[in-house]
């Protein structure tokens, strides 16, 4: 099992030093042997943070080892052709070691300050992702589609890893899986704070099953989980409490700020899924959906995640901004130490 983190959410105190923690976190994360650290999208709140791709440049010029991981740029609120030089561009700069994920988008409120109409994302997202392959595997491309139009261009340079860094996409239903296998993109599967077995039950297995049906266990299976890790199990209960519940909270906020009927059907699910999320107690968290606790409590549940086939467990350290800078360092220190090495495989036996 291979072993990530995710820089997601932003912070209510001062923004300059938080971006520099973020930073030297990352960086410490390559002497510590995590495999990758990715960004992800979201703006107009502290729920997370904008232009993944600059952090991402920054630290990629900081290290030499880490994967750099783009997880996801939100494809319909972009132009294709910006999306793919730039990810072309940090591809050179970090020397090849750029995943990029892709996603369509969620939460009504970062559409509405695109000006851009939840009900054409599915469109706007399998549109650009058209565009932005055929722009790095052609050496001329012209595009004519319902919302992007340009003539026949040259996009250089082209990414250093060919044809194209390698793809990632979240996948929550057996038509998506079915869909980005077919197109060689590994899954970003299963949400977080879900009950384990329901996880097992309708996102691992499936894909298990898919990738073995179409002969494409090559593609990697990659799940994120809060993971806190301490000294003691009741250090890790106390340390981590108000960062996890600050996060769901938070997200049921956004979601709850909008009229859901106006989104479209696919979305109706998430409705009732946010309403329970943000109404998840601390306890329920710690002791069954989450990774956090003592080092030994941490191993033993993560070789259920082992037994379900999971390829990366991407950690979500620093979940809210009440978990302070040191707070975080220390938990990915005492993973690094104490976890990583029960199921680690290095680079050279993949």
């Amino acid at each position: 099992m291979d072993f990530s983190m995710l820089w997601a959410t932003s912070a209510l105190h001062d923004q300059p030093e938080t971006i520099n923690e973020t930073i030297e976190h990352a960086v410490a994360l390559e002497e510590l042997g995590y495999d990758c650290v990715w960004f992800a999208e979201h703006h107009f709140g502290e729920y997370g943070r904008p232009c993944p791709e600059m952090m991402a440049a920054t630290v990629a010029a900081r290290t030499s080892r880490i994967d750099i991981g783009i997880g996801v740029i939100v494809l319909p609120w972009h132009h294709p052709i910006d999306v793919a030089e730039r990810v072309a561009l940090l591809d050179h700069l970090s020397n090849g070691r750029v995943r990029f994920g892709v996603g369509r988008g969620m939460q009504p409120a970062e559409f509405e300050g695109y000006n851009i109409s939840l009900w054409e994302a599915k469109e706007r997202f399998e549109e650009s992702l058209e565009a932005i392959i055929n722009l790095w595997t052609n050496d001329t491309y012209a595009h004519n589609g319902k919302y992007w139009q340009f003539p026949g261009i040259r996009l250089l340079p082209k990414p250093l890893q060919k044809p194209y860094p390698p793809l990632y996409q979240p996948a929550l239903s057996d038509t998506t899986v079915r869909k980005i296998v077919d197109r060689g993109i590994n899954g970003l599967i299963g949400p977080f704070l879900t009950p384990w077995q329901l996880l097992k039950e309708n996102y691992f297995e499936p894909w298990n099953e898919i990738t073995a049906e179409k002969g494409r266990t090559d593609l990697k299976l990659v799940h994120n989980e809060f993971v806190y890790v301490a000294e003691t199990d009741e250090q890790a209960y106390r340390e981590a409490k108000e960062a996890a519940i600050w996060y769901p909270r938070k997200a049921g906020e956004l979601w709850a700020s909008h009229d859901a009927s106006t989104a479209p059907p696919d979305y109706a699910w998430l409705t009732p899924v946010i309403e329970k999320f943000s109404k998840l107690e601390y306890d329920e968290i710690y002791n069954d959906l989450s990774l956090i606790g003592s080092p030994e409590t941490v191993i033993r549940k993560l070789k259920f995640f082992e037994d379900c086939g999971v390829d990366e467990l991407i950690c979500f350290t620093r979940f809210g901004p009440p978990m302070s800078h040191e707070l975080a360092l220390r938990s990915s220190e005492l993973f690094a130490k104490h976890v990583m090495p029960e199921f680690k495989r290095t680079r050279t036996a993949k």
